[in-house]
């Protein structure tokens, strides 16, 4: 007989992963978009010396 106990652990466990797993690309997404123009401009201002 299979148990199906240990189902909803692992369940729970794959979808807190998906979640956190979001949460970070969201967040480096949201770094670069804000954050990656500054660099840009300073990588032409370091290249224009």
């Amino acid at each position: 007989m299979v148990c199906y106990e240990d189902d909803a652990a692992i369940s729970l466990g794959s979808l807190v992963l998906s979640l956190v797993g979001a949460i970070l690309t969201t967040s480096i997404l949201i770094a670069l978009t804000w954050c990656g123009y500054c660099i840009l401009d300073l990588i032409r201002a370091w290249l224009g010396r």
